[in-house]
């Protein structure tokens, strides 16, 4: 099993605000597959690092699974239009 992973850059108070609130919701949407366990596997379902730069944070974040990973970024790029849409 290989890790996916993701980065995402965070660009300003208003995405870092959206980027918890939504990972808050995808994680307890995925609550049994977070708990279960892979035979032989013990790595977390994800892991979440934040990277500091001089234009904003990036977010590394490291799945379990492909899926999980498709299923993020996908829901991801829904909830950002929607903050894109409030902007514009």
């Amino acid at each position: 099993m290989t890790d996916v992973v993701m980065t995402l850059p965070i660009e300003s108070d208003r995405v870092a605000d959206l980027f918890w609130s939504y990972l808050d919701r995808f994680l307890r949407g995925r609550h049994a597959e977070a708990a279960a366990t892979v035979d032989g596997v013990d790595a977390p379902f994800l892991v979440v690092h934040t990277d500091q730069g001089r234009d904003g944070q990036t977010k590394v974040m490291r799945f379990r699974t492909r899926r999980a990973a498709s299923d993020f970024r996908r829901g991801w790029i829904y909830a950002r239009s929607g903050l894109d849409d409030d902007i514009g």
